[in-house]
């Protein structure tokens, strides 16, 4: 029997999706994201008080009015920057596709419990 290809957990935001008020030019957003593990994982990186091991990260970022392109280029932007000061290890990557970010897992045990623009 041939293995299974490992599965990366991933999800998708539209930036165009970002609404402001009517005199804002510019506002600041938050992403929030729970990525847990799989119960075949004992990684320490993601050690809590629970019995399932996770970790929270909130990126928050500068959002501009009519220009959701260069919006997902800043959260690349951030997100990677963020994530040096986090962890010494890459626990997420993104990709930018237009005015769409894509974040996806490193490896198969990760997996996105929440994740809210």
């Amino acid at each position: 029997m041939a293995p299974t290809e490992e599965s990366y957990t991933s999800v998708t935001f539209d930036m165009s999706d970002i609404t402001f008020g009517e005199n804002e030019k510019e506002a600041v957003c938050r992403i929030i994201l729970y990525l847990g593990l799989s119960m075949n994982s004992q990684d320490s990186l993601y050690a809590n008080p629970f019995v399932y091991k996770g970790k929270p990260l909130y990126v928050e970022f500068k959002a501009f009015k009519n220009n959701a392109a260069k919006t997902a280029k800043e959260f690349e932007r951030v997100v990677n920057k963020f994530m040096l000061l986090e962890t010494d290890e890459k626990l997420l990557t993104v990709g930018v596709d237009g005015t769409k970010i894509t974040i996806s897992g490193v490896n198969g045990y990760q997996q996105l419990k929440k994740a809210v623009l």
